[in-house]
Formats: C-alpha cells, sequence, structure tokens
C-alpha cells in the first residue's frame, strides 16, 4: 500500500525484524507503530535512575533498566534473564520506582517462587522504600486485597496466584 517515503526506514527495519515468522499485517497503518518500537529499542540509552532508588547501579544495571523501560513504553513484553547475583531484583526495582515516580496508574503484579517473598519484600523496602508494597501471602492475604489495589507492586506466589486467579484478574 501507499505510504509517506518518509516511513520506508521504518517499514524496511519491521520486515527485517520479522522475516522467517508468520506475523502478516492486514491494515497497511498497522506496521508502522511496530516499527518505530522496533526503532526505539535499538536506540536505548541510558539514563539517569530514579531519585527514589536507594542504590548505585553499575553500568550494566542502568543499561538493563532502560531496556526493560523502553520494552515497556514500546508495549513488548520481555524477559530480564542474567546470572544469578547481578542484580535483577535492583534493576526491576528501579524500573518500578521510575514508573511511580512517572505517575503510572495501577500496580504491577509480581509473581515469584514462595522461597523468594521475603527477599523481595526485604529489597523493595531497602532500595525503593517509597513503592507502596503488598505481599499476597500467607492465610490472612484477604485482608490485604484492597490495599492491593492502590500498591505500585503486589508480590504473590505461584500456588497462590492458581487460588487467587479469579480476583487477581477481575481487578
Amino acid at each position: 500500500g501507499a505510504m509517506h517515503p518518509s516511513d520506508a526506514g521504518l517499514v524496511r527495519l519491521a520486515e527485517e525484524a520479522l522475516a522467517g515468522s508468520d506475523v502478516r499485517f492486514s491494515d497497511r497503518a498497522g506496521i508502522l507503530p511496530l516499527a518505530g518500537s522496533l526503532a526505539a529499542l535499538a536506540q536505548v540509552e541510558c539514563s539517569s535512575p530514579p531519585a527514589g532508588l536507594k542504590a548505585q547501579l553499575r553500568d550494566y544495571q542502568a543499561y538493563g533498566t532502560a531496556w526493560m523501560t523502553t520494552l515497556l513504553q514500546a508495549g513488548f513484553g520481555g524477559v530480564l534473564a542474567d546470572d544469578m547475583g547481578l542484580g535483577k531484583t535492583v534493576q526491576t526495582l528501579a524500573l518500578l520506582q521510575a514508573r511511580r515516580e512517572a505517575e503510572a496508574r495501577g500496580p504491577v503484579l509480581l509473581i515469584v517462587p514462595t522461597s523468594l517473598v521475603h527477599s523481595w519484600r526485604s529489597q523493595a523496602e531497602q532500595f525503593t522504600p517509597d513503592l507502596r508494597l503488598v505481599v499476597l501471602h500467607g492465610n490472612d492475604r484477604a485482608s490485604y486485597r484492597e490495599a492491593a489495589l492502590q500498591a505500585d507492586l503486589v508480590v504473590t506466589t505461584y500456588p497462590l496466584l492458581a487460588r487467587d486467579r479469579e480476583w487477581l484478574v477481575a481487578h
């Protein structure tokens, strides 16, 4: 279809990125937002950590946080996978703190193994004390549900997600 000549570079980028996939676009404009988002991912630059972060990010952590921020802004999902001990938790907390400071709406749901609930709580309290954190865990978790709707971060576990799925999806 017809497009403005200035969009040709973006469309070429999308075509290269999608080469070999089964993705097809039924409308002429559908590929341009995707191409713009892909272009933004190629331009990820480190930025200053959020003011409320009580940690010094290493260069690779700052880049990882910027990458996740760009993914979020582009509407993509992503996985931050790295070796143990390299700071995935603090990178995620930095992203959530930046989200809070930007006044993003709604809580983020974090699902972790039961063995990591305490670690996430303690690191959130240490590195991002301004985050409104609610942990949905234990037998009295129903009493925290309303607070969870006002939280920045809601932490729960895999088994409890299966039990509380209807409530979590509805809210």
